[in-house]
């Protein structure tokens, strides 16, 4: 049985593309990408949808540190995928850093990573 900190990805990304309208094709993809990454089976996302806010942050909080070490990575190229990052987006991959205790803000974050990418 999966764990529900690693189902709750699965929420996440989806409520995170959709922050800033309809998820769309980039963003879906890459969703689909990671849940198969993460061996989340299509069948466990409609009982995300029941989930508050509150579950979602707790199973947040509750992830595997090696799993919060790449939510960073995995939530900035979800943004990325379809352009640059709106202010909806922005807030969100903030509020989710704030969760996890990584308080570091969307410009600090894309920094580091064109930097590494250099």
């Amino acid at each position: 049985m999966r764990t529900q900190g690693i189902i709750v990805l699965g929420k996440l990304l989806v409520e995170l593309a959709a922050v800033d309208g309809r998820p769309n094709d980039n963003e879906l993809m890459y969703i689909f990408q990671l849940m198969n990454k993460l061996s989340i089976p299509l069948e466990e996302l409609p009982q995300l949808k029941n989930m508050t806010d509150t579950e979602v942050i707790a199973a947040i909080k509750s992830l595997d540190d090696s799993v919060k070490s790449q939510l960073p990575f995995m939530m900035y190229h979800l943004i990325n995928s379809d352009g640059l990052a709106t202010p909806e987006e922005i807030r969100s991959f903030e509020t989710v850093m704030q969760a996890i205790g990584r308080p570091l803000s969307y410009a600090s974050f894309h920094t580091i990573v064109k930097n590494s990418n250099s």
